[in-house]
């Protein structure tokens, strides 16, 4: 997770539920006086991708920032199960947030897809959030706040049989 992007932190500040307290080692971040995310304790990283799992090893997510771990992180928490990260980073997507390394296309098991996209709208931090109908997926990132529910219906193929 790159931290080259860091975000001014100040005592008491949550980044989505997350208390920067906790991400510090052994001392109240005060005391540390932190500059930013660069700040964080090592292990801060792995902290955070306990709160999801990838669905294959072919999933990227090492390149995401620490608010959309973050994010994950309130997911995993609300619900009690780590979600499955379908889909990361994609180089080649254009102006999508996952070129960007901004996105995660999820699913938690057993939940569905309408609550994970009500709740991530509810979150301080969170940019866009879309629902796909056809596979369950709901998308998240932490560029610009958008919204969208995207559906498609099957067409009825007309049967080749005589």
């Amino acid at each position: 997770m790159p931290m080259s992007t860091a975000t001014t932190l100040a005592t008491g500040v949550m980044i989505c539920g997350l208390s920067v307290a906790s991400l510090y080692a052994n001392q109240a971040p005060e005391a540390h006086n932190p500059r930013g995310l660069q700040d964080l304790t090592p292990d801060f990283e792995s902290k955070l991708e306990v709160a999801y799992t990838k669905q294959t090893d072919n999933v990227t997510t090492n390149c995401f920032p620490a608010q959309l771990g973050a994010v994950l992180a309130t997911l995993h928490r609300r619900f009690g199960k780590r979600p499955v990260v379908t889909s990361g980073y994609r180089p080649r997507s254009g102006r999508s947030m996952h070129a960007k390394c901004k996105a995660a296309d999820i699913r938690i098991p057993g939940v569905n897809p309408g609550q994970i996209a009500r709740y991530a709208r509810s979150l301080d931090g969170i940019g866009g959030v879309g629902t796909y109908c056809s596979t369950g997926i709901v998308h998240v990132d932490v560029g610009p706040r958008r919204d969208w529910h995207y559906c498609t219906r099957m067409k009825k193929v007309a049967s080749l049989r005589p």
